[in-house]
């Protein structure tokens, strides 16, 4: 979406609610049967993205110390700069999935982190320009499941961004169902 301000072009972030739930595993690891797990009627066939994601903070890492993540990913999807603000609070305390606001700009520049996205850090920079302080190269294999209802959202496992991990993550879909992916 587009809207003129002060005589120029502004791209607007979309948001969404993440909700993801992280494990370490072992190299050997397998991913389990994901068709027989509890709400989940139906998977997909797996694909797999290569991804390139460049993750920006200051010099003193405030935005790390927040638990914020600004980053710019390419592959997959979602490709595009992402900034996830810190898990609510009751999602942060337990030991269930974490759930946090995630906002997403298109790719633009490599260099150049999009308004959209630093209006909701000023707070947190003080002045500071975000710049990259680490790049990632990740081969993420996706299995998409169906849920048979809303309130019985599968889990996903998705290996991915940290080495033998697996994370797993829920997002609405309509009505009658809930889609997950692991990764």
């Amino acid at each position: 979406m587009l809207t003129r301000r002060c005589g120029r072009t502004a791209v607007e972030a979309s948001r969404g609610l993440e909700i993801e739930k992280k494990y370490d595993v072992g190299a050997g690891a397998v991913v389990p049967a994901l068709e027989r797990a509890a709400g989940v009627a139906r998977t997909g066939q797996p694909h797999t993205d290569l991804l390139e994601a460049v993750y920006f903070d200051t010099a003193s890492h405030a935005l790390a110390k927040r638990r914020i993540t600004l980053r710019r990913r390419t592959g997959g999807k979602d490709a595009g700069w992402h900034l996830k603000l810190p898990p609510r609070a009751a999602a942060a305390a337990g030991d269930g999935p974490q759930q946090r606001t995630e906002l997403h700009a298109p790719l633009g520049r490599p260099d150049v982190v999009p308004d959209a996205l630093l209006t909701h850090l000023y707070a947190y920079l003080r002045g500071a320009v975000p710049a990259p302080v680490v790049r990632l190269d990740t081969r993420r294999t996706t299995y998409p499941c169906t849920g048979t209802t809303a309130s019985t959202s599968p889990t996903s496992p998705m290996t991915g961004s940290r080495p033998n991990g697996w994370r797993t993550g829920t997002r609405p879909r309509g009505r009658n169902g809930a889609n997950g992916s692991w990764n």
